[in-house]
């Protein structure tokens, strides 16, 4: 984890955060000059009053491995959700850039549920 505090704060280019569980950055300045952040799986984005990558909280998700995005809500339809894995029911699918927005399969044995990530070592 990273914690900082700082009054005037300047940062041009990202901070990759995605090797860290959190970081934050608090300003005390009311206007700092902030390049993005990277953060990892579970972890989004927060702009106000810390910024940096926090872990997402409880029925929140965040399921990109190396993202600038913030956590999302769990969707309606999942057998599990925590704050970077989501499981779906049968019937239901998912787009993984909106993920709080399940959809219904046209044909639901087309569609088993499933897990996101994808653990591509299976």
């Amino acid at each position: 984890d990273l914690s900082m505090e700082a009054v005037d704060l300047q940062i041009d280019s990202d901070m990759d955060c995605s090797q860290l569980r959190e970081c934050r950055l608090i300003v005390t300045s009311s206007a700092p000059k902030l390049g993005g952040f990277q953060c990892r799986l579970g972890a989004g984005v927060a702009q106000h009053p810390a910024f940096g990558c926090l872990a997402c909280p409880e029925g929140y998700t965040q399921i990109e491995n190396v993202t600038n995005g913030s956590c999302h809500q769990c969707p309606k339809g999942a057998s599990l959700c925590h704050a970077g894995k989501i499981q779906m029911m049968h019937g239901l699918m998912l787009h993984e850039r909106n993920v709080s927005r399940p959809m219904h399969c046209p044909t639901k044995a087309a569609c088993h549920g499933g897990e996101l990530p994808v653990n591509e070592s299976r």
